[in-house]
């Protein structure tokens, strides 16, 4: 999966494994950034419940992966976690793939949607709604973000 390999990569990564080692958080989050490339959105690191550096943190994104960071001589740096997907290309893949519009929404009030005319709308958990001229059948499910915020997800096709 791509995902694992990102994920190895970035773990093995020198530069930023030598700078977390030495505590230098700025370098760190410079290398961190410098590896959000090909498919890698958002990078973290974390102590705990500690995030000690979060790469595109503005970015809203679905659940990744992760692993323990080690230095070079074994001791714990952290938490690595890397997603490879945001909430806007979640919903295009949804989209091309199922012929369903989406709607996601955070509970810190990010919002996402395939379907700008529900974006503002209460939708059902489930059943069929109307949007302008047009029947829906809805279904929707809970997930988790990247960072563990709750997330609804809606799937709208049309009746």
């Amino acid at each position: 999966m791509v995902i694992h390999a990102d994920l190895r990569q970035i773990a093995h990564d020198r530069v930023l494994i030598g700078a977390l080692s030495v505590g230098n958080l700025n370098s760190a989050l410079a290398e961190a950034n410098r590896q959000l490339v090909r498919h890698v959105v958002r990078i973290r690191v974390l102590r705990g419940a500690h995030v000690v550096l979060d790469a595109n943190s503005t970015s809203f994104d679905v659940a990744g992966s992760g692993m323990q960071l080690r230095a070079a001589d074994g001791r714990s740096l952290g938490r690595l976690q890397i997603t490879v997907q945001d909430v806007i290309g979640f919903i295009k893949l949804v989209h091309k793939l199922n012929a369903a519009d989406v709607v996601v929404r955070g509970t810190l009030g990010d919002m996402r949607t395939s379907l700008p005319a529900a974006a503002k709308l209460s939708l059902p958990r489930s059943g069929c709604t109307q949007i302008g001229s047009r029947q829906y059948v809805v279904r929707s499910f809970n997930e988790a973000s990247f960072t563990g915020e709750p997330l609804t997800i809606w799937l709208l096709t049309v009746a």
